[in-house]
């Protein structure tokens, strides 16, 4: 995967190539997955946005 952000015609900075790379093997089952719950999407939005 890391191949992919080699040759596209964006910039990944390196925290946010490791949280591709996490979220891939994950998916496919290769690691567990370690995302959060969430049950509303107020909570959801303080997590995706805040600086904590």
């Amino acid at each position: 995967m890391s191949h992919l952000c080699k040759n596209a015609n964006f910039h990944l900075n390196e925290k946010t190539k490791k949280a591709l790379i996490r979220a891939y093997v994950e998916e496919k089952e290769i690691i567990p997955n370690t995302a959060r719950k969430f049950t509303d999407t107020e909570e959801l939005m303080k997590d995706l946005f805040s600086d904590e």
